[in-house]
């Protein structure tokens, strides 16, 4: 199934946005269209899965920063990066995911402890559990 398919079927409401540089940030990624990562950041310009309370980037809109703009690949970072990680959503609580490529996981910042945690989930899987989890 792709994305597409678990936010139809998917109990929490998710909100697709329309993109506004997806051709761009997924040139800057270097992913393919393929690929859920590349999809997303072409296609959309984020999703905001139960009601907002996790916000999946993706191409850019008026309401998320691309991927690209995140991760400082088109201009300055929005926050200092993670090494060798890419910023795929954030929570409305302050907590981050990141996909990390040591380990090809999605890791999550806890703003309650200030630390890191291995979600132990790729980033097909994690988009997945946002939807369904």
């Amino acid at each position: 199934m792709s994305w597409r398919e678990w936010a139809e079927t998917s109990a929490r409401a998710v909100d697709v946005l329309d993109p506004l540089r997806g051709d761009e940030t997924a040139t800057a990624l270097r992913v393919s269209p393929e690929s859920t990562l590349g999809s997303i950041a072409r296609e959309t310009g984020g999703l905001l899965v139960a009601d907002g309370w996790f916000r999946l980037l993706g191409g850019g809109a008026p309401r998320l920063p691309s991927l690209a703009e995140w991760a400082g690949l088109t201009g300055a970072p929005i926050v200092e990066p993670v090494d060798r990680g890419l910023c795929v959503g954030f929570d409305c609580i302050g907590g981050f995911f990141v996909l990390l490529a040591q380990t090809e996981r999605v890791h999550s910042f806890l703003p309650d402890t200030l630390d890191w945690q291995d979600t132990k989930l790729g980033y097909s899987q994690f988009v997945h559990w946002t939807m369904h989890g």
